[in-house]
């Protein structure tokens, strides 16, 4: 006490009161982590009694019943069938010491009086008791269900499977028919439809891998059920279409746009045109030739893949 009090120049009385206010706040941190502290809970299960520290971590692992089907008599329920429909493992130990004292679960009042349990649990576990008065009209209505959700789940299987054995035109599907597709979702299928509209159709199946974010893996997986008819893609007429209106086409660079005005300019058809373009132009220039056509040169000859029909 000494130190301290030459340390801060205390006198003798401010030291102890100093002193004294630090006992107290140890004393009542103390007391804050103590009532703080999760209560040991016995739990009944079967006939050992489990010691266990915190009710969430018994929570955590139970097992919680999804099936709205599943029944049970609560005069004879176990402790596991409780909490697996989802009570926490303080109310179903007191549901069965209830039980034990040699009252009888007749009705929804005697569930809600069980020790400890909340309206959100009552609501819950009540849709799977099973009384003895209705327990054969619930076996009946638990078989229909059963029976229903089979059949519905039968016709959705034999839908998706019509879906997908019928091929889809590539050039008329919509974003419903291409999610259809194995290895084509939501998104890949909204940006088949957007690449489709700038490029005025697909002439053939293996465009698509020029789709963005569309994986050779996904066009394996899609390309058996799909197919393309060139003779629906859009047409530019090289004679009228305007500067920036060619060069918005996915294959038409500034360039290719530039020297394909120039050549018509000079009078130059499309066929003779790939003769006079410099080798960097020559491989845009035959992606971009299908969609092209002038009123000399009405068909273009359109290379059809293998895949399409």
């Amino acid at each position: 006490m000494k130190r301290i009090q030459r340390h801060f120049s205390l006198s003798k009385n401010e030291a102890r009161g100093l002193l004294g206010l630090w006992f107290v706040l140890m004393i009542l941190s103390a007391l804050g982590i103590y009532f703080r502290r999760p209560p040991n809970v016995s739990i009944i299960k079967g006939e050992m009694p489990i010691e266990v520290s915190s009710i969430d971590a018994v929570q955590e692992n139970n097992e919680i019943y999804e099936d709205s089907t599943y029944l049970f008599d609560p005069n004879n329920v176990s402790w596991d069938e409780l909490t697996q429909v989802g009570l926490r493992d303080r109310v179903a130990s007191s549901w069965i010491a209830w039980r034990n004292s040699g009252k009888v679960f007749q009705s929804k009042e005697d569930i809600a009086a069980v020790y400890g349990i909340s309206s959100q649990e009552l609501e819950m576990v009540l849709p799977h008791i099973l009384w003895d008065s209705d327990a054969e009209g619930r076996a009946v209505s638990i078989d229909e269900n059963q029976e229903t959700k089979m059949q519905l789940s039968n016709a959705d299987d034999i839908l998706r499977d019509d879906k997908v054995s019928r091929k889809v035109n590539l050039n008329h599907a919509d974003q419903l028919s291409l999610e259809a597709l194995p290895g084509i979702g939501h998104v890949l299928s909204e940006r088949i439809i957007r690449y489709r509209q700038l490029l005025g159709g697909f002439y053939i199946i293996d465009q698509l891998l020029e789709v963005y974010g569309l994986k050779e893996s996904h066009y394996v997986q899609a390309a058996d059920h799909l197919y393309v008819s060139s003779e629906e893609i859009n047409r530019i007429d090289l004679n009228i279409v305007s500067f920036r209106e060619l060069l918005r086409h996915p294959y038409a660079s500034y360039h290719l746009t530039k020297a394909l005005f120039n050549f018509r300019t000079e009078g130059i058809s499309i066929d003779s045109m790939q003769s006079s373009l410099e080798d960097s132009l020559q491989l845009p220039f035959l992606k971009l030739k299908p969609y092209l056509y002038d009123h000399g040169n009405e068909e273009v000859p359109v290379p059809i893949s293998s895949r399409a029909r």
